[in-house]
Order: C-alpha cells, then sequence, then structure tokens
C-alpha cells in the first residue's frame, strides 16, 4: 500500500523556532497530522 505523505515546514509564531510536521493524506481524502519533530537551525 502506497501512502501520499508531505513535510511541511513550520516556524512557531510564540517562540519562532522550526519545526517540521508530517501529513498524510487518508483513504477519504483528508489530510492528518502524523508526526511533529524540531528542526535545528544552522547559526
Amino acid at each position: 500500500m502506497l501512502v501520499n505523505a508531505q513535510i511541511v515546514l513550520m516556524r512557531c509564531k510564540t517562540n519562532k523556532k522550526l519545526s517540521g510536521i508530517r501529513i498524510e493524506q487518508t483513504e477519504n481524502g483528508s489530510w492528518k497530522i502524523n508526526w511533529a519533530f524540531p528542526i535545528k537551525e544552522l547559526s
């Protein structure tokens, strides 16, 4: 079974930290977020 999934980068409006989220398309066509992770920025 193939899964349609995407990784999206986002920056928190409050603390300005960078994160990634994985979104996966469900069988009915909607999207769900199923994983979030911090991204370490290079200085």
